[in-house]
């Protein structure tokens, strides 16, 4: 008779490969934004901060749905980046592809705009153009807990009017 032994060795040497966070609703989102933009994404270009990578990415604005853009192009910086040859990745960091449409709700951080709650205050424009096209969001490896909270619209203007009618909450 031949006996076969499995073994199975959980978390042994395997990397961590996401960030996990706090899951917010689209309400915290903008209550924790200085500005909700839709723009498109220029060219990223990464660079050292300290002993990290960073990506600045130049957003232009095409719509101003909280707060007040402070110019027409708006520069995001985003955790990771690329930079000669060492390439480092933060779990749940958005990552801005030049020419992507995308909805963001940005807070001014130490001089710098950067996207609230890592990815989640990121939503993706997808699909050809169209007066109301489909909004993805992605995870980049974010992993969210906590209870369950309302859903994001999924279509660009339901999404414009939920933010528009958050930010007009957050100030009464």
């Amino acid at each position: 008779m031949r006996s076969t032994f499995v073994v199975i060795l959980l978390g042994a040497s395997t990397p961590a490969l996401a960030t996990t966070a706090a899951r917010a609703s689209l309400p915290e989102l903008v209550a924790g934004a200085d500005l909700v933009v839709l723009g498109t994404a220029g060219t990223p270009a990464s660079e050292w901060d300290g002993g990290r990578i960073v990506t600045r990415v130049p957003v232009t604005v095409e719509e101003v749905w909280a707060g007040d853009a402070p110019a027409t192009v708006v520069e995001v910086v985003t955790l990771g980046g690329v930079v000669g040859e060492i390439g480092q990745t933060v779990s749940g960091a958005p990552r801005l592809r030049r020419g992507e449409r995308v909805v963001l709700c940005l807070r001014q951080r130490e001089g710098r705009l950067r996207v609230v709650e890592m990815t989640q205050g990121a939503f993706f424009v997808v699909g050809p153009p169209a007066p109301d096209p489909a909004i993805r969001r992605r995870s980049f490896g974010l992993r969210l807990l906590g209870p369950e909270v309302a859903p994001v619209p999924e279509r660009l203007r339901a999404l414009e009017r939920a933010v528009k009618e958050a930010d007009h909450a957050r100030r009464r």
